[in-house]
């Protein structure tokens, strides 16, 4: 497996461990729209891997690997759809930003950034989209994280 499956289902394990956020509705590639039958969802997908190979001779290389993490909430009675999803962003930030990051990687939350939006339905859904770029090191003549 290569080292960008391995961020993306570390940043997966990391929602979905001890007490699941989004009430474990978690999954991997592309977001889709939120189930009727669920209040909140992640989505976690890989985005984009800009490589570097620093020395001559040596067939490791360094990356910066953006990793998105898209959440959905349901606003309740009263509640705007911007803060049913903000408390789920909170929530998702503070697990990455606490957590170890792989051996290969620097850390989760390097160079965030989050974009917001809402879709108006029969029920408001608010939506947020944290960008994360991971810097890391692949092994010497493949994509296999470097140990």
């Amino acid at each position: 497996m290569s080292a960008f499956l391995d961020l993306r289902n570390a940043v997966v394990n990391l929602l979905t461990a001890g007490s699941p956020l989004a009430g474990g509705f978690v999954t991997s590639g592309r977001a889709f729209p939120l189930p009727t039958e669920q209040d909140q969802g992640i989505f976690v997908r890989l985005a984009r891997g800009q490589g570097q190979a620093n020395f001559a001779g040596s067939s490791m290389v360094d990356w910066g690997t953006d990793i998105v993490v898209s959440m959905a909430a349901r606003a309740t009675a009263g509640q705007d759809a911007e803060t049913a999803v903000d408390a789920l962003l909170d929530a998702v930030y503070a697990r990455l930003a606490a957590a170890s990051p792989p051996v290969s990687a620097d850390g989760w939350t390097l160079a965030p950034a989050v974009t917001f939006d809402v879709d108006e339905a029969d029920q408001s859904v608010g939506s947020a989209e944290l960008r994360l770029r991971i810097q890391h090191r692949t092994a010497s003549g493949d994509l296999s994280a470097a140990t």
